[in-house]
């Protein structure tokens, strides 16, 4: 008898667990049904023509200010970088600017380099020449101012030297003495009337 009853409360106990799950899915239906009847019963609104555009111009006006927002944080951005660019470029024109300072300065040194041996040439012979002049070597002395003449023929002091040699050697020789009249001519054309000149240009006039 106590196994019978047992059973039996049993079976009640699962017909009460199972009514629950009933409503439940009848409860949900419901709702369901209420929801559709609650979205049947909703009223749209109409917009009047004044409503739409003033609801358009505030869509612009917001659409405006992003994109005046996204104009400034492009600038913000841009700046930097635009900076970085510039300085980048900038040093590389400075640095091409330096290389052609340094490459003239180069190019000077060696100008310098040239026209400073090419003076202690000239200084050498004429040195030489005046010292084959004192000693009445006048061929000697021709010789090493021509040398001379060949490095430089514009040179004052060559040219001198040169005249003042065929000058001495006509006067104590009698040698060459036409030439020595043309190169003192010349000598005066080009140099004007210096002092020193015009005593070789007497010297020949006395002889």
């Amino acid at each position: 008898m106590s196994f019978g009853g047992s059973v039996q409360a049993m079976i009640i106990s699962i017909r009460n667990n199972a009514r629950p799950k009933k409503n439940i899915f009848r409860s949900r239906n419901k709702d369901h049904v209420n929801l559709h009847s609650e979205e049947s019963n909703l009223e749209y609104k109409t917009v009047s023509e004044a409503e739409l555009k003033q609801i358009k111009k505030k869509i612009r006006a917001n659409a405006r200010k992003e994109n005046r927002k996204l104009k400034i944080w492009v600038l913000i951005i841009s700046i930097p970088i635009l900076i970085a660019i510039y300085f980048v470029i900038q040093n590389r024109i400075d640095n091409f600017h330096e290389d052609k300072r340094i490459e003239a300065i180069e190019k000077q040194k060696a100008i310098d380099a040239i026209e400073l041996a090419k003076e202690n040439k000239i200084l050498y012979l004429l040195k030489d020449g005046t010292k084959w002049l004192n000693t009445g070597q006048y061929k000697n002395a021709k010789t090493q101012y021509y040398k001379a003449y060949k490095i430089e023929s514009e040179d004052y002091r060559i040219n001198y030297a040169n005249a003042k040699a065929y000058v001495l050697d006509c006067i104590e020789n009698n040698v060459r003495c036409i030439t020595a009249e043309r190169m003192v001519k010349g000598l005066k054309e080009k140099y004007g009337d210096k002092a020193e000149i015009l005593d070789l240009e007497q010297l020949l006039e006395q002889k």
